[in-house]
């Protein structure tokens, strides 16, 4: 693998964040069978040589092949550019885009925040709390198909369930006004810069209309922060009704706030 094989498959992944030598269910994209070539041709060095070139990004890449992974297929591999648990993501990844397009209207980037966290947690619980699933279980993005209208449902149904609580004092208060000051189609606008976001980051990928389902990409992430940064909020079915506890640091975090969601879970 020499310098210039090494910048097509960087300049990929930062776009698509995932090759692909055999796609499951969609084409080839454009220099991707090269680029999968290049890979397996490297073999082990090849990958570990590129992996210390993403190190310093934050960066890793992955390599799942047909035997260890379910859904890939039959003498397929699959690479995956997963952020490093241990290290600050890179500035690509920045939380910026993520305030910009989670925003309506004349929203602060506080509101955006509390509005992305939220969408984000009730998302995880449709992807792992509704199907009795771990987050180790990187296997299951088989199985982790939602419907667009369920994560509307869903946020409609908490917002429902924080006006119920209500808030009077303190950081809970300014969450609780952003949450219910939604208004006629906000709720499924903001949906929907959520899913748009997790599909453009390779998290969800759009397997028909109105349908989503968590990637390879997707659960790796997960499986691997979980332990660092998820294991005390990921909500279970009464956690749900009190998540408006959780959002109040995020405004305040900033820029320590990794952009996509883990998930950025």
């Amino acid at each position: 693998m020499n310098l210039n094989d090494m910048g097509q498959l960087h300049a990929f992944l930062m776009r698509y964040r995932c090759i692909e030598s055999r796609p499951r269910s969609r084409k080839l994209r454009r220099n991707e069978s090269e680029l999968a070539g290049i890979l397996i041709e490297a073999g082990a060095e090849g990958l570990e040589k590129m992996n210390h070139f993403l190190a310093g990004q934050g960066l890793d890449l992955i390599e799942f092949t047909d035997t260890d992974m379910p859904g890939i297929t039959t003498g397929g591999r699959v690479w995956v550019l997963a952020r490093s648990p241990e290290a600050t993501p890179p500035a690509f990844f920045s939380i910026d885009q993520v305030m910009t397009r989670m925003k309506l209207r004349d929203d602060t980037r506080e509101i955006a925040a509390v509005w992305y966290l939220h969408i984000w947690l009730i998302h995880l619980a449709l992807l792992y709390t509704h199907k009795g699933r771990a987050v180790s279980a990187v296997s299951g993005y088989l199985d982790s198909a939602f419907e667009e209208e369920t994560l509307i449902q869903g946020v409609r149904d908490h917002i429902e369930r924080v006006r119920s609580i209500g808030l009077d004092a303190g950081a809970e208060k300014r969450v609780y006004e952003i949450l219910t000051d939604e208004r006629g189609t906000d709720i499924a606008k903001r949906v929907r810069a959520f899913l748009g976001l997790m599909v453009d980051s390779g998290l969800l990928g759009c397997a028909d209309s109105g349908v989503y389902e968590q990637t390879l990409l997707g659960a790796v992430e997960i499986s691997q922060s979980f332990s660092r940064t998820l294991q005390h909020i990921l909500p279970d079915e009464d956690a749900l009704s009190n998540i408006v506890n959780l959002s109040a640091p995020v405004a305040e975090k900033g820029e320590e706030e990794e952009a996509w969601p883990e998930e950025t879970e």
